[in-house]
């Protein structure tokens, strides 16, 4: 096996991949010049392909983010990874994540990003046939991210009147002005896709001469393609938008739509057959801007890593944790199984006892095992996967609409930190911002159930409380496709708090069901975290599992 650069191996890598993917996302010899070969961001020993002899084996491409933000340059991106249908399931797509894992720990990057790197190919990973490949990186311990959407455009939509003035930039004068403005008010991340950029591109608002807006607008005739137009193969000819930006003394205005309608409409002028928004969560937005339906989908994976100087202790119990809790989670050690002693797990893993103890103590208060005085230490997760239909309680909407007046309200719905126990639940660091939800259910105007909702906030992008007021199961399974979840619940007598007695409209200390119900995705990701109290005088709870 030997390597080549990746400049001598790109037309095998073109013919290749265009072979299983070029009715879909097609590369050409222009987007990967401009994508990948001209990128200032890439990692020469860290891009590079395989062969056997002179049979083309995969590639990868990695990145290091350069930016000026001191908080990116420890990202890392994996923008580009393939292997030859021939070569796979023999471990060599493993053997290049590992190295490309190696690099980034050597570098002391932070965080390793699927895709998602400044000009990409690909805002992630696809999903569009492609679920080997996500199982795949779950495999190595990749977790979501977030996910974001293509939008398309396939008719210029309809204008609204208005006092603003529309137009492209002329000068560079005036580019070079427009980009200091980027530069002190929006993510340095817009400056960087756009400092390059002829004036033509920036499609601005102006109100009494003054720019309160701009969009970025580009075709394939432009000196660069923006990501918005990477699959302008598929069309005859693509337009694309992104960033969009209204300034700070505009938000909230008409503006906002009016316009990516007139900078959309400004390209259909200019010949364009389709136009595409790239990168978005902002799909409602942008639907009412004249985008009538979803073109791609994406999922950007990540992988945290370990900084060599982080404490080292602190290291070498996260990773006996972590590896202790996948095997569970993946079945390695089942419910009933006792896991290797402190003194055999320190022997291993070369630590101390207590060390050792501190891994498991998280585990502990996480309730996947438990102790058992002079025996030794058990498992109790017992990992099944349920699908939406079998899993209690993830939501109400659908189940008790024919029983009577049944209602969802929304109580509060805010950000939070996430304290110690929340972060052992949730999987995060203590101080990340989590989503918290309080809502109420009642059925004929009784107070049914009183629940709290934590949910990481990295988890989801951009979540409204309106979604909580109807059935989030069905928001879970169209909006971000999780078909199937694994469901850890406590079920308990209780005595009512002062916040649940309040809202139950029942006495401090009144009988009560109360579940803890934490949910995880396929790969061990937590994503909701649930205190639900029901009101005893009204609800009974049965289920019915599928075995």
């Amino acid at each position: 096996m030997k390597r080549k650069t990746i400049t001598a191996s790109q037309d095998d890598i073109l013919v290749y991949w265009n072979q299983e993917f070029g009715s879909s996302y097609p590369l050409t010899k222009r987007l990967f010049q401009e994508k990948i070969l001209d990128s200032k961001e890439l990692v020469d020993d860290g891009s590079y392909s395989l062969y056997y002899q002179e049979e083309y084996i995969g590639s990868m491409v990695l990145k290091f983010n350069h930016s000026n933000d001191k908080k990116l340059q420890d990202h890392a991106y994996l923008a580009f990874l393939f292997v030859n249908p021939k070569f796979r399931n023999q471990g060599y797509g493993s053997l290049l994540i590992s190295d490309a894992i190696r690099i980034c720990t050597a570098k002391e990057k932070a965080v390793l990003y699927i895709g998602g790197d400044n000009d990409c190919l690909f805002s992630g990973l696809f999903l569009l046939n492609n679920d080997h490949v996500h199982q795949f990186f779950k495999n190595h311990r990749f977790n979501i991210a977030y996910k974001n959407y293509n939008l398309i455009c396939r008719e210029p939509p309809a204008l609204s009147v208005d006092n603003y003035e529309y137009t492209t930039l002329k000068t560079e004068q005036e580019r070079d002005d427009l980009l200091k403005q980027i530069r002190k008010l929006f993510p340095i991340r817009w400056y960087n896709e756009v400092m390059n950029c002829e004036p033509e591109a920036f499609f601005v608002a102006k109100e009494k001469h003054k720019i309160v807006g701009f969009v970025r607008i580009n075709t394939p005739h432009f000196s660069k393609i923006a990501n918005s137009v990477n699959t302008y193969p598929l069309y005859p000819h693509l337009g694309g938008i992104g960033p969009v930006a209204i300034f700070p003394e505009k938000k909230g205005s008409e503006l906002a739509n009016n316009i990516v309608k007139q900078a959309v409409n400004h390209l259909f002028t200019l010949g364009c057959s389709d136009v595409i928004v790239d990168w978005t969560n902002f799909i409602d937005y942008f639907k009412a801007s004249g985008f009538s339906e979803i073109s791609n989908s994406y999922v950007l994976y990540e992988l945290r890593l370990y900084k060599k100087h982080q404490d080292l202790q602190k290291h070498r119990y996260q990773k006996i944790e972590n590896d202790l809790r996948h095997d569970i989670l993946e079945g390695k050690y089942k419910h009933g199984d006792i896991i290797p002693s402190e003194v055999e797990l320190a022997a291993y893993y070369k630590v101390t006892r207590m060390t050792v103890r501190q891994a498991i103590n998280n585990l502990l208060t996480d309730g996947l095992v438990y102790r058992h005085k002079g025996r030794g230490t058990f498992v109790t997760y017992n990992k099944q996967n349920i699908d939406f239909d079998d899993n209690p309680l993830f939501s109400f909407a659908n189940e008790q609409n024919s029983k009577g007046d049944f209602q969802i309200r929304v109580l509060v719905f805010e950000k939070r930190a996430a304290d110690e126990l929340l972060a052992l639940r949730l999987q995060l660091k203590i101080g990340d911002l989590l989503y918290y939800v309080e809502r109420m259910v009642t059925l004929d105007n009784k107070p049914m159930l009183f629940e709290r909702m934590y949910l990481p906030a990295n988890m989801y992008e951009d979540l409204q409380a309106s979604i909580f007021k109807g059935s989030f199961k069905q928001y879970a399974k169209e909006q971000l496709h999780w078909h199937s979840l694994s469901c850890q619940m406590t079920v308990e007598a209780r005595g009512l708090s002062g916040r649940a007695a309040e809202v139950l409209h029942l006495s401090v200390g009144s009988p009560a069901l109360y579940c803890s119900t934490l949910i995880h995705l396929v790969n061990g990701r937590a994503v909701l975290y649930r205190r639900t109290f029901f009101n005893a005088e009204h609800v009974n709870f049965s289920h019915k599992f599928t075995i």
